[in-house]
């Protein structure tokens, strides 16, 4: 891994990302493991917008990974 990767991460903070469930969130923050960073969702498998915005930290979540890098997304 290269210093880079370990600054930024694989998702930069901001990013756009599709999860395996086809939810789509924000990246609000890093962790040591740089593919499973901090979420929070946005909207679901439909593209609807989500009402509970929930944060979720992957690295205590191993139900849900990243498959995806979204440029934008638009949320119903």
């Amino acid at each position: 891994m290269s210093v880079f990767q370990r600054t930024i991460g694989i998702y930069p903070i901001g990013s756009v990302v599709k999860l395996n469930n086809g939810y789509i969130a924000r990246v609000l923050d890093q962790n040591e493991g740089i593919v499973r960073p901090v979420i929070q969702l946005l909207s679901d498998s439909d593209e609807n917008e989500l009402e509970d915005k929930a944060v979720i930290n992957l690295m205590d979540n191993e139900e849900f990974h990243v498959i995806d890098c979204m440029e934008a997304v638009p949320v119903r």
